[in-house]
């Protein structure tokens, strides 16, 4: 008998928005801080390989994370003051994918190579695979805070889910009954 490895965990990628900070760290918040500080491509990728290994996160106000027998988004949303839960969790990866812009051409010069990690930047596509219960979130905050800024994440696309996969995913449309079927 072959028994499969079954992966645990999860896979994001998320677009990170450098310079403002929002009560629920993502785009339909209200904004509570802007800074006009941005980061470098270097300083990102020096500051991510610190973010990786076990880590203590804050939990968003926003969440569904359990205060005292009440969701944490209801109390955010009422107004109720209350301190975030903070959790270790595990990153097992934590890479940068690009920015939303056309990147340069692979081959680069050292000299364009530099260009490039001096370049300040406001948005970050970036790649995360980590355990359950990780807030994506929450990491956008906190690479910003170690870099002296703020951000939030914009945009966040699980691609990864245990053993599960995107790439094998299928439109509506493409599912057939062999692919309902599961053999024991």
């Amino acid at each position: 008998m072959v028994c499969k490895r079954v992966r645990t965990g999860k896979v994001y990628q998320s677009l990170f928005q450098f310079g403002i900070e929002t009560d629920t760290l993502d785009p339909e918040g209200q904004v509570i801080a802007t800074s006009n500080i941005l980061p470098t491509r270097d300083q990102i990728n020096s500051t991510i390989q610190t973010l990786t290994g076990d880590i203590e996160i804050e939990i968003p106000k926003f969440s569904a994370v359990h205060i005292n027998g009440k969701r944490a988004y209801d109390l955010a949303r009422r107004g109720i003051e209350f301190e975030s839960p903070r959790k270790t969790v595990r990153v097992e990866k934590f890479e940068q994918l690009g920015s939303p812009q056309k990147e340069p051409p692979q081959e680069r010069s050292d000299e364009d190579q530099r260009r490039l990690e001096d370049c300040r930047v406001r948005e970050l596509w970036v790649e995360i695979e980590c355990q359950t219960g990780t807030y994506i979130r929450s990491l956008a905050k906190l690479l910003a805070q170690k870099l002296g800024t703020v951000a939030i994440a914009a945009e966040i696309r699980r691609t990864r889910v245990g053993n599960f996969d995107i790439r094998d995913a299928k439109s509506p449309d493409g599912v057939t009954i062999d692919d309902l079927i599961v053999l024991q």
